[in-house]
């Protein structure tokens, strides 16, 4: 019987899960390794933050998903996909614990004497959704900072600051420092805003201008909202250090102290090593437009370069796009039939950032609207992407 292993349990995995429930494989044994037992829909998150849904409306379960699909669920850290060999690596989630927060040469180092830890899965098809992390420019001190990637940072701090507000009564959190100024900071600044009014916050980054992404008037309007939140944007300054047990950052103008620091400045490849797979520097796999890295391996999302397209930002809403033609040039590929269906990049994308309060702001094109409606819309397609 032939081997299919989906590697991460991302949103395209999620979409093949589904499918699979619906009409099984035959003659094929699937397994899904992923270290997440739960996938968050990031569209969703800030308006979780604010209370408006609950965890489980934003997100889905891995494991009964698998279960539904009659496929094996692994629980187990990816740290080697080896396309010369069919062979998928993983280490448990107690010894990725250990060693999480680690450099990338101290794994490699670990990885290398404890080689009996290492758990080994034959494939003869892979797919691969294993996403992008944020980058991590510095070590930090998961009780008081979080990077926005992996999304259930951001859930785990959510749900520790209820804790708290609830059986504590009062918060201790007064100074929170978000990096960035793109859409995702933009975002949870509101969010947090809205949600705890008495926490101080204060947007620090490197670039220029406020969701660089987005057309003059969307722009503009953002500006106005985080003023009207009395939300601090300090632009063009460049966070050098954190300094953890001080719960202080150094940038390029100055010191500040904070409670809680959110670092959301970009993301950056998995941490995981591919071997006799063409990849970018920057260790993303290079895949054609039929998302196919070689005759047995497709990936999707995040985690890929194309190469026709390698500017193609990392945003959600293509990869989105590409979950359907994942799966089915996935069926062609174990039916040795050709992965015919192509993916082609939008040139202009619908964006909806949530303002909170039951607003949002639409960006598309030169095009900008503002307001509840707007937040309707993206209500209404936030749901029904969960539903289907």
């Amino acid at each position: 019987m032939k081997k299919i292993v989906l590697a991460g349990g991302g949103h395209g995995h999620i979409n093949i899960l589904k499918e699979l429930a619906k009409d099984p494989l035959v003659d094929f044994e699937v397994c899904l390794i992923t270290d997440f037992n739960k996938q968050y829909y990031s569209g969703m998150l800030p308006a979780f933050v604010e209370g408006i849904y609950k965890e489980e409306e934003i997100s889905f379960d891995v494991k009964q998903l698998c279960e539904n699909a009659n496929i094996s669920y692994i629980n187990e850290k990816i740290i080697r996909i080896d396309a010369d060999k069919k062979m998928v690596s993983t280490i448990s989630m107690e010894d990725y614990i250990h060693i999480k927060e680690k450099p990338s040469s101290y794994k490699k180092k670990w990885y290398l004497e404890n080689e009996s830890k290492i758990n080994n899965y034959e494939f003869d098809f892979i797919s691969m959704n294993l996403g992008s992390y944020s980058k991590r420019y510095f070590q930090i001190d998961s009780r008081n900072s979080s990077y926005v990637k992996p999304i259930c940072e951001i859930v785990d701090f959510k749900n520790l600051l209820d804790y708290k507000e609830k059986f504590i009564d009062k918060l201790s959190l007064k100074e929170m420092i978000i990096i960035g100024s793109g859409a995702s900071a933009i975002e949870l600044a509101i969010s947090i805003n809205i949600r705890y009014p008495n926490i101080n916050i204060k947007m620090i980054s490197s670039s220029k201008e406020l969701a660089s992404r987005f057309n003059r008037k969307s722009k503009s309007k953002l500006k106005e909202i985080l003023k009207s939140k009395e939300i601090s944007l300090q632009l063009n300054e460049e966070l050098i250090d954190v300094d953890r047990e001080n719960k202080r950052i150094k940038t390029s103008k100055g010191y500040y102290s904070y409670d809680y620091l959110i670092i959301s400045s970009g993301v950056e490849a998995c941490d995981i090593e591919y071997r006799a797979y063409e990849t970018t520097e920057d260790n993303y796999i290079l895949v054609d437009d039929n998302l196919c890295a070689n005759e047995f391996s497709i990936c999707m999302g995040d985690m890929i370069s194309l190469k026709s397209n390698p500017n193609m930002p990392k945003a959600g809403v293509f990869a989105i796009r590409q979950a359907p033609i994942l799966y089915k040039n996935l069926k062609n590929m174990i039916s040795n039939k050709e992965a015919s269906y192509k993916y082609t990049v939008q040139k202009k994308y619908l964006q909806i950032l949530n303002c909170g309060s039951k607003k949002a702001i639409i960006n598309y094109g030169n095009i900008s609207v503002y307001g509840h409606l707007a937040w309707l819309l993206k209500n209404n397609i936030d749901k029904k992407y969960m539903k289907r």
